[in-house]
Protein backbone atom coordinates (compact mmCIF):
# COMPACT_ATOMS: atom_id res chain seq x y z
CA UNK A 1 0.00 0.00 0.00
CA UNK A 2 1.24 3.49 -0.01
CA UNK A 3 -0.24 7.12 1.86
CA UNK A 4 0.01 10.33 -0.87
CA UNK A 5 -1.42 14.00 0.16
CA UNK A 6 -1.61 17.22 -0.24
CA UNK A 7 -0.22 19.87 2.02
CA UNK A 8 -2.11 23.78 2.46
CA UNK A 9 -2.50 26.29 4.79
CA UNK A 10 -5.61 28.11 6.29
CA UNK A 11 -6.03 30.11 3.01
CA UNK A 12 -5.87 27.03 0.88
CA UNK A 13 -2.88 27.53 -0.62
CA UNK A 14 0.05 24.93 -0.94
CA UNK A 15 3.00 24.18 0.62
CA UNK A 16 6.14 23.27 -0.86
CA UNK A 17 9.12 21.75 1.42
CA UNK A 18 7.26 19.98 4.04
CA UNK A 19 8.87 17.45 5.67
CA UNK A 20 7.16 14.52 5.76
CA UNK A 21 7.49 11.49 8.31
CA UNK A 22 5.77 8.17 8.25
CA UNK A 23 6.30 5.52 10.94
CA UNK A 24 4.77 2.02 11.43
CA UNK A 25 3.20 2.26 14.77
CA UNK A 26 4.01 -1.84 15.09
CA UNK A 27 7.43 -2.31 13.40
CA UNK A 28 8.82 1.05 13.97
CA UNK A 29 9.56 1.12 10.60
CA UNK A 30 10.05 5.21 9.03
CA UNK A 31 9.69 6.63 5.87
CA UNK A 32 10.36 10.03 5.18
CA UNK A 33 9.26 12.27 1.84
CA UNK A 34 9.06 15.94 1.32
CA UNK A 35 6.13 17.93 -0.72
CA UNK A 36 6.91 19.59 -3.61
CA UNK A 37 6.19 22.69 -5.96
CA UNK A 38 2.54 21.93 -5.41
CA UNK A 39 2.37 21.06 -2.23
CA UNK A 40 1.80 17.14 -2.27
CA UNK A 41 3.51 14.43 -1.45
CA UNK A 42 4.07 10.21 -1.67
CA UNK A 43 5.05 7.64 -0.12
CA UNK A 44 4.62 4.19 -2.04
CA UNK A 45 5.30 0.76 -1.20
CA UNK A 46 4.36 0.52 2.49
CA UNK A 47 3.86 -2.23 4.93
CA UNK A 48 0.47 -3.10 5.83
CA UNK A 49 -0.96 -1.51 9.03
CA UNK A 50 -1.39 1.94 11.10
CA UNK A 51 1.17 4.16 10.10
CA UNK A 52 1.73 7.49 12.03
CA UNK A 53 2.16 10.39 9.40
CA UNK A 54 3.89 13.57 10.64
CA UNK A 55 4.01 17.07 9.04
CA UNK A 56 6.94 19.04 9.78
CA UNK A 57 8.23 22.79 8.73
CA UNK A 58 9.67 25.77 9.90
CA UNK A 59 6.79 28.52 11.19
CA UNK A 60 4.23 25.81 11.00
CA UNK A 61 2.67 23.69 13.90
CA UNK A 62 3.44 20.54 13.26
CA UNK A 63 0.49 18.09 12.57
CA UNK A 64 0.24 14.24 12.88
CA UNK A 65 -2.38 12.13 11.65
CA UNK A 66 -2.84 8.16 12.14
CA UNK A 67 -3.85 6.21 9.10
CA UNK A 68 -4.54 2.65 8.63
CA UNK A 69 -2.61 1.22 5.10
CA UNK A 70 -4.01 -1.66 3.56
CA UNK A 71 -2.95 -4.28 0.86
CA UNK A 72 -2.56 -2.95 -2.55
CA UNK A 73 -4.35 0.83 -1.98
CA UNK A 74 -3.06 4.05 -1.94
CA UNK A 75 -4.86 6.45 0.55
CA UNK A 76 -4.67 9.73 1.18
CA UNK A 77 -3.62 12.06 4.34
CA UNK A 78 -3.92 15.96 3.88
CA UNK A 79 -2.89 18.37 6.12
CA UNK A 80 -3.59 21.89 6.46
CA UNK A 81 -0.90 23.73 8.72
CA UNK A 82 -1.38 26.73 10.69
CA UNK A 83 0.99 29.20 11.16
CA UNK A 84 2.62 28.83 14.64
CA UNK A 85 5.79 27.17 16.78
CA UNK A 86 6.60 24.02 15.34
CA UNK A 87 7.47 22.74 18.59
CA UNK A 88 3.60 22.89 18.66
CA UNK A 89 2.58 19.37 18.00
CA UNK A 90 -1.56 19.04 17.14
CA UNK A 91 -2.79 15.48 16.76
CA UNK A 92 -5.53 15.41 14.25
CA UNK A 93 -8.35 12.85 15.27
CA UNK A 94 -10.22 11.07 12.27
CA UNK A 95 -9.21 8.55 10.31
CA UNK A 96 -8.75 9.69 6.96
CA UNK A 97 -11.41 8.39 4.00
CA UNK A 98 -10.34 5.01 2.17
CA UNK A 99 -11.79 5.66 -0.85
CA UNK A 100 -9.43 6.01 -3.84
CA UNK A 101 -10.11 8.90 -6.14
CA UNK A 102 -6.61 8.39 -8.39
CA UNK A 103 -6.44 4.86 -9.47
CA UNK A 104 -9.15 2.95 -11.55
CA UNK A 105 -8.45 -0.73 -10.59
CA UNK A 106 -11.64 -2.54 -8.81
CA UNK A 107 -10.59 -4.58 -5.90
CA UNK A 108 -11.12 -5.07 -1.93
CA UNK A 109 -9.54 -6.03 1.09
CA UNK A 110 -10.71 -8.34 3.80
CA UNK A 111 -8.67 -7.27 6.84
CA UNK A 112 -7.65 -9.09 10.02
CA UNK A 113 -10.30 -7.76 11.86
CA UNK A 114 -12.85 -9.51 9.62
CA UNK A 115 -10.62 -12.93 9.36
CA UNK A 116 -10.89 -12.84 13.51
CA UNK A 117 -14.06 -12.29 13.29
CA UNK A 118 -16.69 -13.87 10.44
CA UNK A 119 -16.99 -17.55 11.27
CA UNK A 120 -15.40 -19.43 8.71
CA UNK A 121 -16.18 -22.91 7.45
CA UNK A 122 -13.39 -25.18 7.71
CA UNK A 123 -11.20 -22.12 8.98
CA UNK A 124 -10.05 -21.10 5.46
CA UNK A 125 -10.01 -17.23 4.97
CA UNK A 126 -10.18 -17.77 1.36
CA UNK A 127 -14.50 -18.25 2.16
CA UNK A 128 -14.48 -14.49 2.65
CA UNK A 129 -13.75 -13.92 -0.86
CA UNK A 130 -17.56 -14.08 -1.17
CA UNK A 131 -17.81 -10.54 0.68
CA UNK A 132 -16.38 -9.21 -2.24
CA UNK A 133 -18.82 -8.64 -5.77
CA UNK A 134 -17.89 -11.03 -8.96
CA UNK A 135 -16.28 -13.54 -6.86
CA UNK A 136 -17.53 -17.25 -6.77
CA UNK A 137 -15.84 -19.42 -4.22
CA UNK A 138 -15.86 -23.54 -4.28
CA UNK A 139 -15.66 -25.34 -1.15
CA UNK A 140 -14.64 -28.96 -0.93
CA UNK A 141 -14.57 -30.56 2.33
CA UNK A 142 -12.30 -33.60 1.09
CA UNK A 143 -10.26 -32.07 -1.58
CA UNK A 144 -8.73 -35.41 -2.13
CA UNK A 145 -5.58 -34.68 -5.09
CA UNK A 146 -6.46 -31.29 -4.65
CA UNK A 147 -5.13 -30.84 -1.29
CA UNK A 148 -7.07 -27.65 -1.33
CA UNK A 149 -10.19 -26.36 0.54
CA UNK A 150 -11.01 -23.54 -1.22
CA UNK A 151 -10.93 -22.43 -5.33
CA UNK A 152 -12.57 -18.95 -6.51
CA UNK A 153 -13.16 -17.59 -9.43
CA UNK A 154 -13.98 -13.83 -10.63
CA UNK A 155 -16.12 -12.42 -13.00
CA UNK A 156 -17.18 -15.85 -14.17
CA UNK A 157 -13.87 -17.19 -15.00
CA UNK A 158 -12.37 -20.47 -14.39
CA UNK A 159 -10.18 -20.63 -11.12
CA UNK A 160 -7.04 -22.11 -12.83
CA UNK A 161 -7.00 -18.08 -14.44
CA UNK A 162 -7.03 -16.10 -10.95
CA UNK A 163 -3.58 -16.04 -9.21
CA UNK A 164 -3.06 -16.31 -5.52
CA UNK A 165 0.33 -14.96 -4.38
CA UNK A 166 1.48 -14.72 -0.46
CA UNK A 167 3.95 -12.10 0.30
CA UNK A 168 4.25 -11.39 -2.96
CA UNK A 169 4.95 -15.41 -4.17
CA UNK A 170 2.83 -17.83 -5.96
CA UNK A 171 1.19 -20.56 -4.22
CA UNK A 172 -0.39 -21.74 -7.10
CA UNK A 173 1.16 -25.48 -8.81
CA UNK A 174 1.52 -25.12 -12.39
CA UNK A 175 -0.08 -28.17 -13.60
CA UNK A 176 -3.00 -28.89 -11.11
CA UNK A 177 -3.58 -25.54 -10.64
CA UNK A 178 -4.06 -26.59 -6.73
CA UNK A 179 -2.90 -23.71 -4.06
CA UNK A 180 -0.92 -24.22 -1.28
CA UNK A 181 -3.33 -23.88 2.06
CA UNK A 182 -2.22 -21.41 4.95
CA UNK A 183 -3.97 -21.16 8.44
CA UNK A 184 -6.22 -18.27 8.73
CA UNK A 185 -3.92 -17.10 11.67
CA UNK A 186 -1.02 -16.39 9.65
CA UNK A 187 -2.62 -14.19 7.48
CA UNK A 188 -2.80 -10.37 8.20
CA UNK A 189 -5.12 -9.31 5.32
CA UNK A 190 -5.85 -10.18 2.10
CA UNK A 191 -6.56 -8.17 -1.51
CA UNK A 192 -9.12 -9.30 -4.17
CA UNK A 193 -8.53 -7.44 -7.58
CA UNK A 194 -11.08 -8.25 -10.26
CA UNK A 195 -10.56 -5.91 -13.34
CA UNK A 196 -8.22 -3.32 -13.83
CA UNK A 197 -5.61 -4.49 -11.16
CA UNK A 198 -1.75 -2.80 -11.91
CA UNK A 199 1.56 -4.60 -12.45
CA UNK A 200 1.65 -5.87 -8.83
CA UNK A 201 -0.75 -9.16 -10.09
CA UNK A 202 0.99 -10.16 -12.99
CA UNK A 203 0.39 -12.82 -14.49
CA UNK A 204 -3.52 -12.98 -14.00
CA UNK A 205 -6.05 -13.42 -16.78
CA UNK A 206 -8.29 -12.03 -14.77
CA UNK A 207 -8.84 -12.53 -10.88
CA UNK A 208 -5.58 -12.19 -8.55
CA UNK A 209 -6.05 -12.78 -4.60
CA UNK A 210 -3.16 -10.93 -2.88
CA UNK A 211 -2.52 -12.48 0.67
CA UNK A 212 -0.24 -10.44 3.38
CA UNK A 213 0.95 -12.44 6.20
CA UNK A 214 1.67 -11.90 10.09
CA UNK A 215 4.61 -10.21 11.39
CA UNK A 216 5.53 -9.90 14.99
CA UNK A 217 6.31 -6.63 16.95
CA UNK A 218 7.54 -5.37 20.28
CA UNK A 219 5.35 -6.71 22.27
CA UNK A 220 4.92 -10.74 23.31
CA UNK A 221 1.85 -12.06 22.02
CA UNK A 222 0.16 -15.83 21.74
CA UNK A 223 -2.91 -17.63 21.78
CA UNK A 224 -4.32 -20.91 21.32
CA UNK A 225 -7.32 -22.24 20.21
CA UNK A 226 -9.71 -25.46 19.70
CA UNK A 227 -12.26 -26.32 17.25
CA UNK A 228 -15.21 -29.00 17.26
CA UNK A 229 -17.96 -29.70 15.24
CA UNK A 230 -20.09 -33.07 14.15
CA UNK A 231 -23.05 -34.21 12.51
CA UNK A 232 -25.29 -32.90 15.22
CA UNK A 233 -24.35 -29.14 14.95
CA UNK A 234 -25.17 -29.29 10.94
CA UNK A 235 -28.64 -28.66 9.47
CA UNK A 236 -30.55 -30.78 6.51
CA UNK A 237 -29.68 -28.64 2.66
CA UNK A 238 -32.85 -27.54 1.95
CA UNK A 239 -34.16 -28.29 5.26
CA UNK A 240 -35.47 -31.36 4.41
CA UNK A 241 -34.12 -34.52 5.33
CA UNK A 242 -32.04 -36.13 1.78
CA UNK A 243 -34.46 -39.14 1.67
CA UNK A 244 -37.69 -37.70 2.51
CA UNK A 245 -40.28 -40.09 1.26
CA UNK A 246 -42.22 -36.74 -0.25
CA UNK A 247 -39.23 -36.56 -2.17
CA UNK A 248 -37.69 -39.92 -2.43
CA UNK A 249 -36.52 -40.56 -5.95
CA UNK A 250 -33.62 -43.66 -5.25
CA UNK A 251 -35.24 -46.26 -3.03
CA UNK A 252 -32.09 -48.69 -3.28
CA UNK A 253 -29.44 -44.82 -2.73
CA UNK A 254 -31.69 -44.49 0.56
CA UNK A 255 -30.78 -48.12 2.12
CA UNK A 256 -32.90 -50.14 0.21
CA UNK A 257 -35.75 -50.59 2.88
CA UNK A 258 -32.73 -51.27 5.41
CA UNK A 259 -33.68 -48.65 9.06
CA UNK A 260 -30.31 -48.94 10.47
CA UNK A 261 -28.75 -48.12 6.51
CA UNK A 262 -31.87 -45.50 6.29
CA UNK A 263 -31.19 -43.62 9.55
CA UNK A 264 -27.36 -43.60 8.93
CA UNK A 265 -27.66 -41.89 5.58
CA UNK A 266 -30.27 -39.54 7.22
CA UNK A 267 -27.66 -38.18 9.32
CA UNK A 268 -23.92 -39.74 8.51
CA UNK A 269 -21.51 -39.64 10.99
CA UNK A 270 -18.82 -36.32 10.72
CA UNK A 271 -16.64 -35.05 13.17
CA UNK A 272 -13.96 -32.30 12.95
CA UNK A 273 -11.48 -30.77 15.34
CA UNK A 274 -8.66 -28.07 15.19
CA UNK A 275 -6.33 -26.81 17.13
CA UNK A 276 -3.22 -24.83 17.52
CA UNK A 277 -1.43 -21.74 18.37
CA UNK A 278 0.35 -18.72 17.66
CA UNK A 279 3.08 -16.91 19.04
CA UNK A 280 5.02 -14.03 18.23
CA UNK A 281 6.96 -11.17 19.66
CA UNK A 282 10.51 -9.13 19.50
CA UNK A 283 13.83 -10.86 18.45
CA UNK A 284 15.29 -7.52 19.33
CA UNK A 285 13.43 -4.77 20.80
CA UNK A 286 12.93 -1.77 17.39
CA UNK A 287 14.82 -4.07 14.95
CA UNK A 288 13.71 -7.62 14.35
CA UNK A 289 10.53 -9.73 15.16
CA UNK A 290 9.16 -12.93 14.38
CA UNK A 291 5.95 -14.17 14.09
CA UNK A 292 4.84 -18.51 13.83
CA UNK A 293 1.84 -20.51 14.10
CA UNK A 294 0.55 -23.95 13.97
CA UNK A 295 -2.81 -25.97 13.07
CA UNK A 296 -3.58 -29.31 12.90
CA UNK A 297 -7.10 -30.45 11.64
CA UNK A 298 -8.46 -34.48 12.10
CA UNK A 299 -11.25 -34.61 10.28
CA UNK A 300 -13.17 -37.77 9.44
CA UNK A 301 -16.42 -37.99 7.09
CA UNK A 302 -18.36 -40.51 5.70
CA UNK A 303 -18.62 -41.78 2.33
CA UNK A 304 -21.89 -43.78 0.94
CA UNK A 305 -20.99 -47.13 -0.92
CA UNK A 306 -24.16 -47.81 -2.48
CA UNK A 307 -24.73 -50.83 -5.06
CA UNK A 308 -27.26 -50.18 -8.02
CA UNK A 309 -28.02 -53.69 -8.23
CA UNK A 310 -30.39 -55.42 -5.85
CA UNK A 311 -28.69 -58.73 -5.09
CA UNK A 312 -25.87 -56.45 -3.44
CA UNK A 313 -27.79 -54.08 -1.56
CA UNK A 314 -27.51 -55.79 1.77
CA UNK A 315 -23.86 -54.77 1.09
CA UNK A 316 -24.37 -51.34 0.97
CA UNK A 317 -22.84 -48.88 3.88
CA UNK A 318 -21.19 -45.95 4.91
CA UNK A 319 -17.32 -45.81 5.33
CA UNK A 320 -15.22 -43.83 7.28
CA UNK A 321 -13.41 -40.86 5.24
CA UNK A 322 -10.41 -39.67 7.09
CA UNK A 323 -8.73 -36.14 6.11
CA UNK A 324 -6.23 -34.84 7.98
CA UNK A 325 -3.91 -31.33 7.61
CA UNK A 326 -0.91 -29.56 9.13
CA UNK A 327 -0.24 -26.60 8.61
CA UNK A 328 3.05 -24.12 9.85
CA UNK A 329 4.42 -20.50 9.35
CA UNK A 330 7.10 -18.87 10.80
CA UNK A 331 8.52 -15.19 9.26
CA UNK A 332 11.16 -13.30 10.51
CA UNK A 333 11.15 -9.24 10.18
CA UNK A 334 14.66 -7.30 10.18
CA UNK A 335 15.23 -3.54 10.36
CA UNK A 336 18.41 -3.56 8.89
CA UNK A 337 18.67 0.70 8.80
CA UNK A 338 16.57 3.62 8.32
CA UNK A 339 16.41 2.81 4.37
CA UNK A 340 16.68 -1.17 4.13
CA UNK A 341 13.64 -3.79 5.67
CA UNK A 342 13.57 -7.16 4.62
CA UNK A 343 12.16 -10.37 6.09
CA UNK A 344 12.44 -14.27 5.87
CA UNK A 345 9.09 -16.64 6.01
CA UNK A 346 8.64 -20.33 5.83
CA UNK A 347 5.61 -21.90 5.55
CA UNK A 348 4.75 -25.53 4.90
CA UNK A 349 0.93 -27.59 4.02
CA UNK A 350 1.15 -30.92 4.86
CA UNK A 351 -1.83 -33.43 4.42
CA UNK A 352 -3.11 -36.88 3.72
CA UNK A 353 -6.39 -38.18 3.25
CA UNK A 354 -8.21 -40.75 0.81
CA UNK A 355 -9.41 -40.29 -2.78
CA UNK A 356 -12.43 -42.11 -2.10
CA UNK A 357 -14.25 -43.81 -5.55
CA UNK A 358 -16.94 -47.10 -5.75
CA UNK A 359 -15.73 -49.25 -3.01
CA UNK A 360 -12.98 -49.17 -0.28
CA UNK A 361 -10.71 -51.33 -2.64
CA UNK A 362 -10.41 -48.94 -5.04
CA UNK A 363 -9.84 -46.19 -2.78
CA UNK A 364 -6.32 -44.45 -2.87
CA UNK A 365 -4.13 -43.16 -0.31
CA UNK A 366 -2.58 -39.41 -0.71
CA UNK A 367 -0.06 -37.71 1.04
CA UNK A 368 0.16 -34.14 0.14
CA UNK A 369 3.69 -31.74 1.36
CA UNK A 370 3.94 -28.52 0.21
CA UNK A 371 6.98 -25.92 1.57
CA UNK A 372 7.57 -22.38 0.66
CA UNK A 373 10.33 -20.47 1.42
CA UNK A 374 9.86 -16.35 0.61
CA UNK A 375 12.18 -13.63 1.25
CA UNK A 376 12.03 -9.90 0.94
CA UNK A 377 13.94 -6.73 0.79
CA UNK A 378 12.54 -3.24 0.48
CA UNK A 379 15.27 -0.01 -0.01
CA UNK A 380 14.23 3.31 -0.26
CA UNK A 381 17.15 4.21 -2.99
CA UNK A 382 15.79 7.70 -2.62
CA UNK A 383 12.90 9.91 -1.40
CA UNK A 384 11.30 9.45 -4.87
CA UNK A 385 12.57 5.75 -5.64
CA UNK A 386 11.77 2.32 -3.66
CA UNK A 387 12.81 -0.96 -4.97
CA UNK A 388 10.95 -4.12 -3.84
CA UNK A 389 13.04 -7.27 -4.44
CA UNK A 390 10.79 -10.55 -3.64
CA UNK A 391 12.62 -13.93 -4.07
CA UNK A 392 10.49 -17.61 -3.46
CA UNK A 393 11.21 -21.36 -3.35
CA UNK A 394 8.19 -23.70 -3.45
CA UNK A 395 8.64 -27.43 -3.19
CA UNK A 396 5.31 -28.70 -3.95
Amino acid sequence: GGIRGTIQDESGAVIPGVSITATHKTLGITRQAVSDDTGTYLLPDLNAGEWEVKAQLESFQTQVQTFTVVTGSTGNVDFKLKVGASSEVVEVIGQAAQINTTEYKIDGVITRNRIENLPLNGRSFMSLALLEPGVAANYDPTPGWASTYFTISVGGSGAPESVVTVDGASTRERLSGATQNFSQESVQEFQISTFNFDLSTSGASVGAVNVISRTGSNAFHGSGFIFFRDQHMAAFPGLKRPCDPAVLANRVACGGGDPQLLAALEQPPFVRRQSGFTFSGPLKKDKTFFFTNYEYTNQVGAYSVAFSDPLFQGYNHLSPYPYKFRLFNARIDHKLNNRHTGFLRLSQDNNDGVQATAIESNWASIDNLRNQAAIGLNSVLTPHLVNDFRYSYSYL
